[in-house]
């Protein structure tokens, strides 16, 4: 019982010394902790400022603040008055102040803090400025003036320029109202409060202006019209250019200066007159105006012309620069001499043929001779295709033309689209044509694969004459070669294109003529035959064709001339007889020749033969020689067997060797058959008798 009393005071004793302990430690943290409380602190700034600063009147404050250990904070600004606001603010807060100051005060707790804001008045100010010039400017006479004006610290503002007069203004004009000064002088004023500007305005009297048109002519001179239209009305107003020197194709000329009054700005339409005749041929290509110091003076296109607005007293001068319509013709000639007169035909709608010519130069070593018009002016009125080509020149062969890249076509003729005021170049090429007439003669005859050749005559005759003239121009005479039978010859100045008869002369009787044909170098027929007079009209050589442009030549003109002749066979046919008389015989084709096929000639031809008694003879006799195409002949006296007239036919013989064959040879069968070939020489005799027998008579 007694250990267990003792256990429980041990325990009581230990509980009491820890709380007595726990509290003393409490008591001793809770007097540590009063001693460390900190103040509160608050500082009030107006535009980052402390304490004071001055603004103008009307210029908005901004108020920032910082506090330390406050819990809240009020402001002496807010409404109502002293009302709470943040502990911090470092944004700010805009408040305005009065005049004379105001005092901002924030207030944390026990502390405040303070700023005095003091307000002072700013006097207005006002600049006015006439055509963006201050204090004074000069104008002409009814030139407009722009006000502007600027002001600052005003609150209304009046101007000396309204009506009525000071009215109200805006405070701020930068955009200008437009006044019109008096002379000699009007001064503007702006009032705003109790300050004001001013800009006087003189006013000068205006010069009249002037307007002068120049006229700039390329290629040529010429005289040229113009309208004006608009501040004032003229119409033709003529300018002539000129040339200064010779080496310039650039004319130019000017209007007397036109007088321009007015105390505005006038705009005036300034144009060509583009439909007098006098612009034919001619294209505006620019017009622009300048002031008498050169300067540009803007100006809009109008058809044919310029729109131009010229100040009062200002002093305009435009310029107008055409171009006129030009052609230059080239002539190139190759192989030919110099001197060489070549023209050409121009036509198309606004043009009338014009013909211009060239005389080339002397040719370079290389033979080629050269020439050109210049640039010669064209008067055209049309835009459209133009026609240029060459005439015909003899001895010379155009191969090619090309105008500005256009080529001519197969016949020499270029079309070439031309306007106003084109630059038109053109060149022709031509090469000398050396022309020939050659006449061939041949007498050599090719049937169905037989050829016979002869010696022929030495020479063969023609005579070539110029169509429409009274005689020959030469003769000319064709050698034939015996081993060929064929020869020819050159006839000697022949011109290009002109017409030629040519006709064989002095055939030998023993030839036939078979017919003459003439062709060119490219196969074509040419000429008119005329075989009953051995000739053939109308022979023109020409020059060689153009198969394209810039075909070479690659031959002269050539004509040649063929004349064929045949060698005939001879037949001599004799008549012997006792006494004169009169007889026919016949000789007619009965065949072919060793199976040729051309035999030319005419049957039933006939011959009278009349016997006459030769000196010394006792026979009367005649003969005649008859010239025959190849072939077989039945040759008979006509009524052998009843003359009449006591006649008496005795016989008839056909024969090469003799003339007189021995009565023995004579047949009386008629009719005598006789081959007539190329070289043929038959001889046939028929013998009569009259009043005696033909033993008698030796027959």
């Amino acid at each position: 019982m007694l250990k267990v009393k003792k256990h429980f005071f041990r325990k009581i004793v230990l509980l009491s010394f820890i709380s007595i302990t726990f509290l003393g430690a409490f008591l001793i943290w809770t007097k540590s902790t009063e001693a460390q409380v900190m103040p509160t602190t608050v500082t009030l700034n107006a535009n980052g400022m402390p304490n004071a600063i001055t603004v103008m009147s009307g210029m908005p404050v901004s108020l920032t603040w910082t506090s330390m250990n406050a819990t809240s904070c009020t402001g002496s600004w807010t409404n109502p008055i002293n009302g709470s606001v943040a502990l911090q603010n470092t944004a700010g807060t805009p408040v305005t102040p009065t005049a004379p100051s105001t005092t901002y005060t924030i207030t944390c707790g026990s502390v405040s803090s303070s700023v005095m804001v003091t307000v002072t008045q700013m006097l207005p100010n006002v600049t006015l400025n006439a055509n963006g010039m201050p204090n004074a400017i000069t104008v002409m006479s009814g030139m407009p003036v722009s006000l502007t004006w600027t002001s600052m610290n005003a609150t209304s503002c009046t101007g000396s320029w309204t009506n009525p007069i000071n009215g109200s203004v805006a405070l701020q004009n930068t955009a200008g109202t437009p006044v019109t000064p008096t002379a000699p002088s009007t001064t503007y004023t702006i009032t705003c409060g109790s300050v004001s500007s001013s800009v006087m305005v003189t006013v000068t009297q205006v010069a009249p202006g002037t307007l002068t048109i120049y006229k700039i002519a390329n290629g040529a001179t010429g005289i040229f019209k113009f309208n004006i239209s608009g501040g004032l009305n003229q119409n033709n107003i003529p300018i002539s250019t000129t040339l200064p020197n010779t080496t310039t194709s650039t004319s130019s000329g000017h209007s007397n200066p036109i007088s321009l009054t007015g105390s505005t700005s006038n705009t005036y339409n300034i144009t060509e007159n583009t439909t007098d005749s006098s612009f034919s041929g001619w294209k505006l290509m620019s017009a622009s105006c300048a002031d008498a110091n050169g300067n540009i003076i803007p100006t809009s296109t109008i058809m044919n012309g310029v729109s131009v607005t010229i100040q009062p007293g200002q002093s305009a001068n435009c310029s107008f620069t055409n171009k006129n319509t030009t052609i230059e013709i080239v002539k190139n000639g190759t192989g030919g001499p110099g001197q060489q007169y070549f023209s050409f035909n121009i036509s198309g709608p606004g043009i009338s043929n014009p013909s211009p010519s060239i005389t080339t130069g002397s040719p370079d070593p290389a033979g080629t001779t050269t020439g050109s018009t210049g640039k010669m002016p064209l008067t055209i009125t049309t835009t459209g295709q133009y026609t240029i080509t060459e005439n015909p020149q003899n001895g010379w062969q155009l191969t090619t033309a090309s105008c500005n890249g256009v080529f001519a076509d197969p016949n020499g003729i270029l079309n070439i689209y031309i306007s106003p005021g084109d630059t038109v170049a053109c060149a022709f090429y031509n090469a000398a044509v050396r022309t020939k007439l050659m006449i061939r003669k041949v007498t050599d005859q090719e049937i169905n694969g037989v050829v016979a050749q002869y010696n022929g005559a030495s020479n063969w005759s023609f005579t070539v004459t110029p169509v429409g003239a009274t005689r020959p121009l030469q003769t000319v005479k064709v050698g034939v070669l015996a081993d060929t039978g064929e020869g020819e010859k050159e006839a000697d100045q022949i011109n290009l294109g002109q017409k030629y008869s040519i006709k064989e002369i002095n055939q030998p009787p023993d030839f036939a003529f078979l017919g003459v044909s003439c062709e060119d170098s490219y196969g074509n027929v040419v000429g008119d035959p005329d075989l009953a007079n051995l000739r053939i009209n109308n022979v023109v050589v020409n020059a060689p064709h153009i198969e394209g442009a810039g075909t070479q030549l690659n031959a002269g003109g050539t004509v040649t001339c063929t004349f064929k002749n045949r060698k005939q066979g001879k037949l001599t046919i004799y008549k012997n007889a006792n006494d004169k008389g009169t007889f026919t015989v016949n000789y007619d084709v009965t065949g072919k020749l060793d199976g040729l096929n051309d035999v030319v000639g005419n049957p039933d031809e006939a011959v009278k033969l009349t016997t006459a008694k030769p000196p010394g003879s006792t026979i009367f006799t005649t003969n005649t020689k008859v010239y025959l195409f190849w072939g077989m002949f039945d040759i008979t006296e006509k009524n052998a067997d009843n003359l009449g007239s006591g006649w008496t036919f005795c016989g008839a013989w056909c024969g090469e060797s003799a003339v007189n064959p021995a009565p023995s040879s004579f047949t009386k069968n008629l009719p005598l058959t006789v081959t007539i070939g190329p070289s043929s020489d038959e001889k046939c005799i028929f013998a009569n008798v009259k009043s005696i027998t033909c033993k008698a008579a030796g027959f």
